[in-house]
């Protein structure tokens, strides 16, 4: 299955996904939810936080495979990828080949307008995979206060509006922390 968005809204990927899906879709303050099967087997949600910051969570195994594929006429916002099971495939216009998840790796990235990006799951694989996206517009006054600690590539995301980055490194991993 294959789903395309013009925009990077979660809340309306979550109801493409449910009518796709042929699930019900619940709703409760800023969640939005599916269930695959039954709740045991794996859940789909989606959260608005306001002000630019949003989520989506997938948590067990989906009917079929599912690529998103969002071709925006805007830049996009600030989007942090995590996989904690699972195989999934990240991929946008400027890169040269998609990037595999591993489990408990992160991909930080922001592109800008008309760079299509691509995120694949697979049919049946047990996945634990995090979506968060904040509008770098929203967020790029407080550039100024970040701690000096964070990587300038990480700040540089935020700042121009056609960055081209993204990560893949064991430095961004929950792997060994400390809890």
């Amino acid at each position: 299955m294959k789903s395309k968005f013009k925009r990077y809204d979660l809340n309306r990927l979550l109801a493409s996904a449910a009518k796709r899906f042929d699930r019900e879709a619940h709703h409760d303050c800023q969640k939005r939810w599916i269930n695959f099967h039954d709740p045991a087997k794996g859940t789909l949600c989606a959260y608005d936080f306001e002000d630019g910051v949003q989520m989506l969570l997938l948590d067990g195994s989906l009917p079929e495979a599912w690529e998103i594929v969002t071709e925006s006429g805007a830049e996009s916002p600030f989007l942090l990828y995590f996989c904690v099971r699972g195989e999934v495939e990240f991929s946008y216009g400027g890169l040269e080949e998609p990037i595999a998840l591993q489990p408990m790796k992160a991909v930080m990235a922001a592109h800008p307008v008309a760079q299509s990006q691509r995120i694949s799951f697979k049919e049946g694989v047990q996945t634990t995979f995090v979506w968060i996206q904040l509008e770098r517009r929203l967020y790029i006054n407080h550039i100024g206060c970040l701690p000096e600690l964070v990587q300038k590539e990480v700040a540089n995301i935020f700042s121009g509006s056609t960055a081209i980055k993204s990560f893949l490194n064991s430095d961004y991993g929950l792997k060994g922390a400390v809890l």
